[in-house]
């Protein structure tokens, strides 16, 4: 099971690495992170069952760290309020493994990926090439 989550981990990071850098600021890179999610996730779940998630990882996060408090979720499942931190990486890491935890525990790891392989085809291969060694 760490085995697992590591590679969600490592994920999550390569993800916001990515997006950071085609972004000028954190904030922005956060926000692209869950658009690309919400569209390819809403295709599966509908916008409804996305917000019901992201809402559920947004609670859980907010208990690991204060920071995800100031988030808010429109009723189309747009993520808003981020602003710029010293800490903004690590949160929006920790926000996205507890979001990729909890759709694996509904639809499982294999289709997981593959979802995630749609948005972030080489993220999602360096973190499985990474949890082999």
């Amino acid at each position: 099971m760490t085995n697992k989550i590591n590679t969600l981990e490592k994920l999550s990071r390569l993800i916001v690495e990515h997006e950071l850098a085609t972004s000028d600021e954190a904030s922005k890179s956060a926000a692209l992170c869950f658009q690309k999610l919400r569209a390819h996730i809403s295709r599966v779940m509908g916008v409804t069952g996305y917000r019901a998630l992201l809402t559920r990882s947004l609670h859980l996060a907010t208990k690991k760290n204060s920071f995800f408090s100031d988030l808010d979720i429109s009723e189309l499942g747009e993520l808003r309020g981020f602003a710029e931190s010293e800490h903004q990486v690590a949160t929006v890491e920790l926000l996205l493994v507890t979001f990729f935890e909890l759709l694996k525990g509904f639809i499982g790891e294999t289709l997981l990926m593959s979802l995630l392989s749609d948005i972030w085809p080489e993220e999602v291969s360096q973190a499985k090439k990474e949890a082999k060694k």
